[in-house]
């Protein structure tokens, strides 16, 4: 059976992952690439972005991705240590992202909130009449 080109397993370098992350032809596929050292540590690539680094891994029965950083912004060996800090945490039933999004919300001023709203409102297409009441009160 051969192996599905945008779904590699490869020991991640600089050089391999400059060779095998390359951009799929089709615009609506992702070429993926997966570490052999770390289980769910990997790149993907999109036609029209540069790639990114990845882990999956589950906790609490809650199957998680993150994004780790770019791969022109962060050398392989710390996208590989960040990897597996994530991983560990989630084996001790820690999820990080999680705590991090909860940080984030609570530390957000009343004003952040509000242009949060409204911008969710925008990308309904809410009607003009629906802002300048929002405005008004």
């Amino acid at each position: 059976m051969p192996k599905d080109p945008l779904r590699l397993r490869i020991k991640f370098t600089t050089a391999s992952i400059a060779k095998h992350l390359v951009a799929p032809e089709d615009p609506s596929k992702l070429t993926t690439i997966y570490d052999t050292e770390i289980t769910g540590f990997g790149a993907y690539r999109t036609s029209a972005r540069p790639g990114s680094y990845f882990v999956q891994y589950r906790v609490n029965r809650k199957q998680r991705k993150a994004i780790i950083a770019k791969v022109n912004e962060m050398h392989v060996a710390d996208a590989r240590d960040e990897a597996a800090r994530l991983k560990l945490a989630a084996r001790q039933g820690v999820d990080l992202i999680a705590e991090r999004k909860v940080e984030i919300e609570q530390s957000k001023t009343l004003g952040e909130a509000y242009d949060d709203y409204l911008q969710t409102l925008k990308r309904k297409k809410c009607s003009h009449k629906t802002f300048s009441g929002y405005d008004t009160n």
